[in-house]
C-alpha cells in the first residue's frame, strides 16, 4: 500500500498545482477510504436489515410501506432512508458526516466519499444479486 501513494505522490508533483491529478492527490486520504468503506458497509447492513425476509426491520418496514401507501406518500421517499442502497448514500452520508466525519473529512472530501460509497454499494448489489436469491430488489 505504501508503494502505491509513493508512486501517486511523485507522479502528482510532476503536474500543475491545478491539474485534475494534483487535486486528486490532495483530496486522498486513508481517512477519505476508510470513511467510504465504513459508509458502504453501515449503509448494506441497514438496507439488508431492511429489506431481506426475516430480518429485524423487515416488519418495520413492511408496516411503514403500507402507511405510505395508504396515505399516497410516493415511494422514492422511502429509498434513501432503506429501500435502495444506491440511494441511501446520500441521506446516510450526511448523517455518517454530522455524527463522526466532521473531525477527520472536510466538505468537499465528503463529495468525494457519498459518490463512491454509492459506487460500492452498486457494486454489492450487483454481487448480491448474482450470488443471492434475495438480491437488491
Amino acid at each position: 500500500m505504501q508503494n502505491v501513494a509513493n508512486v501517486i505522490h511523485s507522479e502528482a508533483k510532476n503536474f500543475p498545482s491545478h491539474s485534475p491529478l494534483s487535486i486528486l492527490h490532495s483530496q486522498l486520504s486513508f481517512s477519505m477510504l476508510t470513511s467510504v468503506f465504513t459508509l458502504s458497509l453501515a449503509i448494506m447492513g441497514l438496507w439488508i436489515c431492511f429489506n431481506w425476509r426475516g430480518m429485524i426491520f423487515e416488519p418495520l418496514a413492511y408496516h411503514i410501506e403500507g402507511w405510505c401507501y395508504m396515505h399516497q406518500v410516493p415511494h422514492w421517499i422511502l429509498k434513501p432512508l432503506w429501500a435502495c442502497p444506491t440511494c441511501m448514500s446520500s441521506l446516510w452520508g450526511a448523517v455518517y458526516y454530522i455524527i463522526y466525519g466532521q473531525y477527520d473529512l472536510s466538505p468537499a472530501q465528503m463529495l468525494i466519499v457519498i459518490p463512491a460509497s454509492a459506487f460500492i454499494n452498486t457494486l454489492c448489489c450487483v454481487l448480491l444479486s448474482r450470488t443471492t436469491d434475495e438480491g437488491c430488489g
